[in-house]
Protein backbone atom coordinates (compact mmCIF):
# COMPACT_ATOMS: atom_id res chain seq x y z
CA UNK A 1 0.00 0.00 0.00
CA UNK A 2 2.61 2.69 0.41
CA UNK A 3 4.62 1.67 -2.14
CA UNK A 4 1.40 2.74 -4.21
CA UNK A 5 1.09 5.84 -2.26
CA UNK A 6 5.26 6.43 -3.70
CA UNK A 7 3.94 5.72 -6.91
CA UNK A 8 1.53 7.98 -7.38
CA UNK A 9 3.56 10.28 -5.54
CA UNK A 10 6.28 9.83 -8.21
CA UNK A 11 3.96 9.95 -10.90
CA UNK A 12 2.02 13.35 -9.82
CA UNK A 13 5.59 15.26 -9.07
CA UNK A 14 5.57 17.07 -12.43
CA UNK A 15 2.18 18.57 -11.57
CA UNK A 16 3.74 19.89 -8.44
CA UNK A 17 5.66 23.08 -7.99
CA UNK A 18 9.11 22.35 -5.89
CA UNK A 19 9.23 24.26 -3.05
CA UNK A 20 13.02 24.38 -3.09
CA UNK A 21 13.18 26.20 -6.43
CA UNK A 22 10.44 28.44 -5.38
CA UNK A 23 12.45 29.54 -2.73
CA UNK A 24 15.71 29.39 -3.93
CA UNK A 25 14.52 31.72 -6.92
CA UNK A 26 13.29 33.94 -4.47
CA UNK A 27 16.55 34.05 -2.62
CA UNK A 28 18.72 34.98 -6.49
CA UNK A 29 15.82 37.37 -6.91
CA UNK A 30 15.77 39.18 -3.13
CA UNK A 31 19.88 39.66 -3.78
CA UNK A 32 20.07 40.87 -7.24
CA UNK A 33 17.16 43.58 -5.63
CA UNK A 34 19.14 44.58 -2.92
CA UNK A 35 21.44 46.36 -5.59
CA UNK A 36 18.43 48.57 -6.25
CA UNK A 37 16.66 49.43 -4.14
CA UNK A 38 16.35 52.49 -1.96
CA UNK A 39 17.87 51.68 1.42
CA UNK A 40 15.71 52.97 4.57
CA UNK A 41 14.99 51.49 8.14
CA UNK A 42 12.60 51.61 10.91
CA UNK A 43 13.66 52.33 14.27
CA UNK A 44 12.65 49.69 16.57
CA UNK A 45 11.87 49.50 20.41
CA UNK A 46 11.71 46.80 22.66
CA UNK A 47 8.33 46.95 24.92
CA UNK A 48 7.86 43.54 27.21
CA UNK A 49 10.80 41.71 26.00
CA UNK A 50 8.71 42.27 21.95
CA UNK A 51 10.35 44.19 19.61
CA UNK A 52 8.10 46.54 17.63
CA UNK A 53 8.62 48.87 15.06
CA UNK A 54 8.45 52.73 15.83
CA UNK A 55 5.87 54.17 13.43
CA UNK A 56 7.14 57.41 11.89
CA UNK A 57 10.66 56.89 12.57
CA UNK A 58 11.65 55.72 8.11
CA UNK A 59 14.97 56.93 7.40
CA UNK A 60 17.51 56.58 4.78
CA UNK A 61 20.28 53.99 5.63
CA UNK A 62 23.50 53.23 3.29
CA UNK A 63 22.80 50.16 0.77
CA UNK A 64 23.73 46.66 1.99
CA UNK A 65 23.74 44.28 -1.29
CA UNK A 66 24.73 41.02 -0.64
CA UNK A 67 27.53 39.10 -2.54
CA UNK A 68 27.37 36.07 -4.46
CA UNK A 69 29.10 34.34 -1.68
CA UNK A 70 26.65 35.80 0.75
CA UNK A 71 23.61 34.66 -1.56
CA UNK A 72 25.09 31.01 -0.78
CA UNK A 73 25.48 32.17 2.47
CA UNK A 74 22.01 32.49 3.32
CA UNK A 75 21.16 28.61 2.82
CA UNK A 76 23.38 27.59 5.74
CA UNK A 77 22.31 30.39 7.97
CA UNK A 78 18.74 30.05 7.55
CA UNK A 79 19.21 26.43 8.62
CA UNK A 80 21.23 27.40 11.09
CA UNK A 81 18.35 30.02 12.53
CA UNK A 82 15.70 27.27 12.01
CA UNK A 83 17.28 24.31 13.67
CA UNK A 84 14.73 24.14 16.88
CA UNK A 85 11.93 23.77 14.38
CA UNK A 86 13.58 21.79 12.27
CA UNK A 87 14.18 19.47 14.95
CA UNK A 88 10.70 19.56 16.22
CA UNK A 89 9.20 18.25 12.84
CA UNK A 90 11.94 15.49 12.60
CA UNK A 91 11.06 14.17 15.75
CA UNK A 92 7.68 14.83 15.78
CA UNK A 93 7.22 12.18 12.88
CA UNK A 94 10.05 9.98 13.64
CA UNK A 95 7.61 9.45 16.66
CA UNK A 96 4.76 9.14 14.37
CA UNK A 97 5.87 8.19 10.95
CA UNK A 98 9.38 5.79 12.26
CA UNK A 99 8.11 3.84 15.66
CA UNK A 100 4.45 3.83 14.58
CA UNK A 101 4.62 3.00 11.24
CA UNK A 102 3.12 5.57 9.77
CA UNK A 103 4.54 6.48 5.91
CA UNK A 104 3.62 9.68 4.10
CA UNK A 105 1.40 11.01 7.52
CA UNK A 106 -2.20 9.49 6.74
CA UNK A 107 -2.13 8.91 3.01
CA UNK A 108 -1.44 4.70 4.04
CA UNK A 109 -4.95 5.26 5.30
CA UNK A 110 -6.93 7.17 2.34
CA UNK A 111 -7.32 3.85 0.11
CA UNK A 112 -8.72 1.95 3.11
CA UNK A 113 -11.12 4.43 3.58
CA UNK A 114 -12.21 5.12 0.02
CA UNK A 115 -12.40 1.20 -0.38
CA UNK A 116 -14.71 1.11 2.78
CA UNK A 117 -16.74 3.93 1.18
CA UNK A 118 -17.41 2.31 -2.11
CA UNK A 119 -18.43 -1.05 -0.32
CA UNK A 120 -20.98 0.73 1.45
CA UNK A 121 -22.64 1.88 -1.90
CA UNK A 122 -20.87 5.50 -2.36
CA UNK A 123 -17.94 6.72 -4.82
CA UNK A 124 -14.60 7.13 -4.07
CA UNK A 125 -14.80 10.79 -3.55
CA UNK A 126 -16.64 10.29 -0.18
CA UNK A 127 -13.71 8.00 0.77
CA UNK A 128 -11.54 10.59 -0.61
CA UNK A 129 -13.12 13.61 1.13
CA UNK A 130 -14.04 11.81 4.73
CA UNK A 131 -9.95 10.98 4.72
CA UNK A 132 -7.78 13.10 2.87
CA UNK A 133 -10.19 16.59 2.82
CA UNK A 134 -11.04 16.58 5.94
CA UNK A 135 -7.35 15.80 6.91
CA UNK A 136 -6.48 18.85 4.99
CA UNK A 137 -9.18 20.72 6.43
CA UNK A 138 -8.34 20.04 9.81
CA UNK A 139 -4.51 21.45 9.46
CA UNK A 140 -5.92 24.19 7.52
CA UNK A 141 -7.33 25.64 10.84
CA UNK A 142 -6.38 23.75 13.58
CA UNK A 143 -5.31 25.52 16.97
CA UNK A 144 -2.50 23.63 17.37
CA UNK A 145 -1.08 23.48 14.17
CA UNK A 146 2.87 23.30 14.69
CA UNK A 147 3.85 24.11 11.19
CA UNK A 148 2.16 27.42 10.41
CA UNK A 149 0.69 28.76 13.56
CA UNK A 150 3.81 28.01 16.08
CA UNK A 151 6.32 28.86 13.14
CA UNK A 152 4.27 31.91 12.98
CA UNK A 153 4.41 32.55 16.82
CA UNK A 154 7.90 31.99 16.60
CA UNK A 155 8.48 34.68 14.36
CA UNK A 156 5.28 37.57 15.31
CA UNK A 157 7.11 36.76 19.24
CA UNK A 158 3.60 36.18 20.40
CA UNK A 159 3.15 33.03 23.10
CA UNK A 160 3.02 29.87 21.48
CA UNK A 161 0.02 29.46 20.39
CA UNK A 162 -2.26 32.11 22.37
CA UNK A 163 -5.31 33.06 20.72
CA UNK A 164 -6.03 29.34 20.66
CA UNK A 165 -9.64 29.82 21.58
CA UNK A 166 -10.57 31.86 18.72
CA UNK A 167 -9.24 28.74 16.27
CA UNK A 168 -10.58 26.57 17.64
CA UNK A 169 -14.48 27.91 17.42
CA UNK A 170 -13.07 28.65 13.80
CA UNK A 171 -11.79 25.02 13.20
CA UNK A 172 -15.32 23.76 15.11
CA UNK A 173 -17.62 25.55 12.29
CA UNK A 174 -14.79 24.80 9.54
CA UNK A 175 -15.00 20.95 9.70
CA UNK A 176 -18.78 21.56 10.35
CA UNK A 177 -19.16 22.89 6.74
CA UNK A 178 -17.48 20.29 5.62
CA UNK A 179 -18.95 17.21 7.29
CA UNK A 180 -22.22 18.88 6.11
CA UNK A 181 -21.62 19.50 2.73
CA UNK A 182 -19.29 15.91 2.41
CA UNK A 183 -22.79 14.40 3.85
CA UNK A 184 -24.91 15.98 1.60
CA UNK A 185 -22.89 14.81 -1.43
CA UNK A 186 -22.61 11.07 -0.16
CA UNK A 187 -26.94 10.82 0.51
CA UNK A 188 -27.59 12.20 -3.06
CA UNK A 189 -25.47 9.60 -4.42
CA UNK A 190 -26.36 6.62 -2.55
CA UNK A 191 -30.13 7.58 -3.51
CA UNK A 192 -29.13 8.10 -6.81
CA UNK A 193 -25.48 6.39 -7.88
CA UNK A 194 -25.94 8.46 -11.43
CA UNK A 195 -25.51 11.71 -9.87
CA UNK A 196 -22.08 10.40 -8.52
CA UNK A 197 -18.86 12.75 -10.15
CA UNK A 198 -16.86 9.84 -11.03
CA UNK A 199 -19.72 7.45 -11.92
CA UNK A 200 -18.14 7.03 -15.35
CA UNK A 201 -14.67 5.95 -13.77
CA UNK A 202 -13.41 2.31 -13.03
CA UNK A 203 -12.78 2.13 -9.16
CA UNK A 204 -12.94 -1.59 -9.15
CA UNK A 205 -8.55 -1.42 -8.39
CA UNK A 206 -9.78 0.62 -5.44
CA UNK A 207 -11.36 -1.90 -3.54
CA UNK A 208 -8.90 -3.43 -1.18
CA UNK A 209 -9.11 -7.31 0.17
CA UNK A 210 -9.06 -7.75 3.88
CA UNK A 211 -5.82 -9.39 5.68
CA UNK A 212 -7.37 -10.97 8.48
CA UNK A 213 -4.02 -11.39 10.00
CA UNK A 214 -3.37 -8.23 10.96
CA UNK A 215 -4.36 -7.96 14.98
CA UNK A 216 -4.38 -4.34 17.13
CA UNK A 217 -2.42 -6.31 19.69
CA UNK A 218 -2.35 -4.88 23.43
CA UNK A 219 0.97 -3.27 22.44
CA UNK A 220 0.14 -1.53 19.52
CA UNK A 221 -2.84 -0.34 21.85
CA UNK A 222 -0.75 1.01 24.26
CA UNK A 223 1.55 2.66 21.63
CA UNK A 224 -1.67 4.47 20.11
CA UNK A 225 -2.03 5.51 24.18
CA UNK A 226 1.37 6.76 24.40
CA UNK A 227 1.01 8.94 20.89
CA UNK A 228 -2.25 10.52 22.41
CA UNK A 229 -0.69 11.02 25.83
CA UNK A 230 2.21 12.88 24.29
CA UNK A 231 0.16 15.17 22.42
CA UNK A 232 -2.17 16.43 25.45
CA UNK A 233 1.24 16.64 27.20
CA UNK A 234 2.41 19.04 24.70
CA UNK A 235 -0.63 20.94 24.48
CA UNK A 236 -0.50 21.37 28.14
CA UNK A 237 3.07 22.27 28.31
CA UNK A 238 2.70 24.58 25.80
CA UNK A 239 -0.27 26.52 27.32
CA UNK A 240 0.67 26.18 30.64
CA UNK A 241 4.32 26.03 31.06
CA UNK A 242 5.10 28.00 27.57
CA UNK A 243 7.32 25.01 26.32
CA UNK A 244 9.36 25.66 23.12
CA UNK A 245 10.13 23.53 20.10
CA UNK A 246 12.93 22.07 22.21
CA UNK A 247 10.63 20.94 24.82
CA UNK A 248 7.94 19.93 22.27
CA UNK A 249 10.65 17.62 20.26
CA UNK A 250 12.09 15.76 24.20
CA UNK A 251 8.24 15.22 24.96
CA UNK A 252 8.39 13.37 21.56
CA UNK A 253 11.01 11.88 21.65
CA UNK A 254 10.78 10.11 25.15
CA UNK A 255 7.45 8.80 23.98
CA UNK A 256 9.30 7.22 21.10
CA UNK A 257 11.19 5.08 23.52
CA UNK A 258 8.52 3.92 25.69
CA UNK A 259 6.78 2.70 22.40
CA UNK A 260 10.08 0.71 21.39
CA UNK A 261 9.96 -0.79 24.86
CA UNK A 262 6.15 -1.58 24.82
CA UNK A 263 6.62 -3.53 20.90
CA UNK A 264 10.09 -5.19 22.33
CA UNK A 265 11.89 -3.27 19.48
CA UNK A 266 15.62 -3.92 19.26
CA UNK A 267 17.93 -1.30 19.83
CA UNK A 268 19.28 -1.37 15.90
CA UNK A 269 15.47 -2.19 14.93
CA UNK A 270 14.66 0.83 16.97
CA UNK A 271 17.63 3.23 15.42
CA UNK A 272 16.75 1.93 11.60
CA UNK A 273 13.05 3.06 12.58
CA UNK A 274 13.89 6.24 13.20
CA UNK A 275 16.16 6.73 10.17
CA UNK A 276 13.15 5.64 8.12
CA UNK A 277 10.97 8.51 10.47
CA UNK A 278 13.80 11.05 9.38
CA UNK A 279 13.45 10.45 5.72
CA UNK A 280 9.89 10.88 5.68
CA UNK A 281 9.90 14.19 8.03
CA UNK A 282 13.40 15.54 6.49
CA UNK A 283 12.02 17.35 3.46
CA UNK A 284 9.59 19.25 5.57
CA UNK A 285 12.13 20.18 7.95
CA UNK A 286 14.27 21.28 5.47
CA UNK A 287 11.70 23.38 3.59
CA UNK A 288 11.54 25.25 6.98
CA UNK A 289 15.46 25.91 6.96
CA UNK A 290 15.84 27.03 3.24
CA UNK A 291 12.54 29.72 3.74
CA UNK A 292 14.71 31.23 6.43
CA UNK A 293 17.24 31.66 3.67
CA UNK A 294 14.77 34.13 2.01
CA UNK A 295 14.44 36.03 5.22
CA UNK A 296 17.65 36.25 6.07
CA UNK A 297 18.84 37.24 2.55
CA UNK A 298 15.97 40.25 3.10
CA UNK A 299 17.02 41.39 6.18
CA UNK A 300 20.83 41.12 5.42
CA UNK A 301 20.00 42.82 1.81
CA UNK A 302 17.76 45.31 3.46
CA UNK A 303 14.71 44.72 1.45
CA UNK A 304 12.21 44.01 4.51
CA UNK A 305 12.02 48.02 6.20
CA UNK A 306 11.48 49.53 2.23
CA UNK A 307 9.09 47.03 1.24
CA UNK A 308 7.20 47.41 4.82
CA UNK A 309 7.33 51.06 4.54
CA UNK A 310 5.70 50.80 0.61
CA UNK A 311 3.12 48.56 1.32
CA UNK A 312 2.09 50.28 4.74
CA UNK A 313 2.14 53.50 2.69
CA UNK A 314 0.18 52.14 -0.24
CA UNK A 315 -2.17 50.42 2.89
CA UNK A 316 -2.58 53.87 4.98
CA UNK A 317 -5.93 54.84 3.79
CA UNK A 318 -7.95 51.65 3.53
CA UNK A 319 -9.64 50.44 7.25
CA UNK A 320 -7.86 47.62 9.31
CA UNK A 321 -10.20 45.22 8.46
CA UNK A 322 -9.50 46.02 4.41
CA UNK A 323 -5.88 45.52 5.10
CA UNK A 324 -6.58 42.50 6.95
CA UNK A 325 -8.22 41.08 4.19
CA UNK A 326 -5.21 42.45 1.96
CA UNK A 327 -3.25 40.40 4.01
CA UNK A 328 -5.21 37.09 3.44
CA UNK A 329 -5.67 37.36 0.16
CA UNK A 330 -1.80 37.44 -0.46
CA UNK A 331 -1.19 34.44 1.18
CA UNK A 332 -4.02 32.93 -0.28
CA UNK A 333 -2.11 33.94 -3.76
CA UNK A 334 1.91 32.44 -2.27
CA UNK A 335 0.38 29.70 -1.27
CA UNK A 336 0.16 28.54 -5.04
CA UNK A 337 3.87 28.76 -5.10
CA UNK A 338 5.13 27.69 -1.58
CA UNK A 339 2.69 24.76 -0.35
CA UNK A 340 4.77 24.37 2.41
CA UNK A 341 2.98 25.83 4.94
CA UNK A 342 5.95 26.98 7.52
CA UNK A 343 7.96 27.85 4.96
CA UNK A 344 5.28 30.07 3.47
CA UNK A 345 5.17 31.09 7.15
CA UNK A 346 9.21 31.60 7.65
CA UNK A 347 9.01 33.70 4.48
CA UNK A 348 6.08 35.66 4.98
CA UNK A 349 5.70 36.27 8.56
CA UNK A 350 8.90 38.75 8.99
CA UNK A 351 6.96 40.73 6.72
CA UNK A 352 3.74 40.95 7.81
CA UNK A 353 4.32 40.99 11.48
CA UNK A 354 6.14 45.00 10.47
CA UNK A 355 3.25 45.76 8.44
CA UNK A 356 0.75 44.79 10.68
CA UNK A 357 2.49 46.83 13.86
CA UNK A 358 2.54 50.12 11.18
CA UNK A 359 -1.22 49.36 9.95
CA UNK A 360 -2.58 48.94 13.85
CA UNK A 361 -3.42 45.49 12.95
CA UNK A 362 -2.59 42.94 16.09
CA UNK A 363 0.17 40.57 15.36
CA UNK A 364 -2.13 37.76 16.60
CA UNK A 365 -5.11 39.08 13.73
CA UNK A 366 -2.29 38.42 11.23
CA UNK A 367 -1.31 34.94 11.91
CA UNK A 368 -4.73 34.29 11.36
CA UNK A 369 -4.83 35.63 8.03
CA UNK A 370 -1.88 34.05 7.33
CA UNK A 371 -3.23 30.93 8.54
CA UNK A 372 -6.52 31.26 6.39
CA UNK A 373 -4.81 32.33 3.27
CA UNK A 374 -2.34 29.50 3.53
CA UNK A 375 -4.84 26.86 4.93
CA UNK A 376 -8.17 25.84 3.57
CA UNK A 377 -6.29 27.03 -0.30
CA UNK A 378 -4.58 23.83 0.46
CA UNK A 379 -7.93 22.11 -0.74
CA UNK A 380 -7.47 24.16 -4.11
CA UNK A 381 -4.29 25.03 -5.54
CA UNK A 382 -3.38 22.30 -7.89
CA UNK A 383 0.27 22.96 -7.14
CA UNK A 384 -0.50 21.40 -3.81
CA UNK A 385 1.26 17.89 -4.03
CA UNK A 386 -0.49 16.01 -0.93
CA UNK A 387 -3.94 16.93 -2.77
CA UNK A 388 -3.01 15.25 -5.70
CA UNK A 389 -1.77 12.69 -4.18
CA UNK A 390 -5.27 11.96 -2.31
CA UNK A 391 -7.07 12.65 -5.62
CA UNK A 392 -4.81 10.22 -7.81
CA UNK A 393 -5.55 7.43 -5.22
CA UNK A 394 -8.99 7.99 -4.87
CA UNK A 395 -8.75 8.40 -8.80
CA UNK A 396 -10.28 11.80 -9.03
CA UNK A 397 -9.84 14.49 -12.14
CA UNK A 398 -9.11 17.68 -10.98
CA UNK A 399 -11.98 19.03 -12.56
CA UNK A 400 -14.27 16.76 -11.19
CA UNK A 401 -12.78 17.46 -7.79
CA UNK A 402 -13.17 21.22 -8.66
CA UNK A 403 -16.99 20.72 -8.92
CA UNK A 404 -17.37 19.16 -6.07
CA UNK A 405 -15.22 21.81 -3.86
CA UNK A 406 -15.61 25.23 -5.46
CA UNK A 407 -18.94 25.93 -4.32
CA UNK A 408 -17.77 24.89 -0.66
CA UNK A 409 -14.72 26.99 -1.15
CA UNK A 410 -17.25 30.24 -1.83
CA UNK A 411 -18.63 29.23 1.71
CA UNK A 412 -15.26 29.20 2.88
CA UNK A 413 -14.24 32.80 1.87
CA UNK A 414 -17.45 33.98 3.55
CA UNK A 415 -16.95 32.58 6.73
CA UNK A 416 -12.80 33.33 7.05
CA UNK A 417 -13.91 37.49 5.96
CA UNK A 418 -16.41 37.08 9.14
CA UNK A 419 -13.88 35.43 11.41
CA UNK A 420 -11.38 38.34 10.39
CA UNK A 421 -13.58 40.74 11.69
CA UNK A 422 -14.26 39.52 14.34
CA UNK A 423 -10.58 39.21 15.20
CA UNK A 424 -10.15 42.66 13.93
CA UNK A 425 -13.08 43.79 16.27
CA UNK A 426 -11.79 42.47 19.57
CA UNK A 427 -8.50 43.26 18.96
CA UNK A 428 -7.46 39.60 18.76
CA UNK A 429 -4.20 39.41 20.87
CA UNK A 430 -2.67 39.61 22.97
CA UNK A 431 -0.81 42.20 20.99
Amino acid sequence: MQNKAKEKKGILKGGNLNPFLVLMTMVVICTIVSYFVVPGAFDRETVDGVSRVVAGSYHSVERTPLSFFEMFLTVPNGLAASAAMMFAVIIAFCFIGGILGWSEHIIPFVPIIISLAISLGYDALVGMAISGFACLIAFASAPFNMFTVGTSHTIAELPMFSGWELRLISLIVICLMALLWTLRYARKIKNNPELSLVKDIDNSSLILPVDEEVAFTPARKLSTLVLLVSIVINIVGILQWGWSYTHMATSFLMGGVVVVLLNRVSLEKAIDLIVDGCKGAFVGAAIIGVARAVQWTMTEGGLIDPLVHSLSSLMQGACTYISTVGMFLANFFINALIPSGSGQATAVMPIMVPLADMLGITRQTAVLAFQYGDGISNTFWFTNGTLLIYLGLAKVPLKKWYKFILPLHAMYFVLEFVFLFIAVQIGYGPF
